[in-house]
């Protein structure tokens, strides 16, 4: 009796720390997805910058070639 108790301590440590590290592994994923959310936030940013750079290019040229 004494050691089936001892036993059934061991499984619910063991289960405690399979979901420590299950916890772990889920909060280091989420970090991942917030990274990956933020570079994608910077890459579209820089994108939006580009398109407004090109589009003032294509302006002037409009611009010129309605002078000529």
């Amino acid at each position: 009796m004494i050691k089936h108790r001892k036993d059934s301590i061991k499984a619910i440590n063991a289960a405690k720390r399979a979901a420590a590290e299950r916890d772990a592994t889920l909060d280091g994923a989420v970090a991942a997805v917030a990274g990956v959310e933020d570079a994608l936030c910077d890459i579209d940013a820089a994108v939006e910058d580009r398109l407004g750079v090109i589009e003032d290019a294509l302006c002037e040229m409009d611009m010129i070639g309605g002078q000529e």
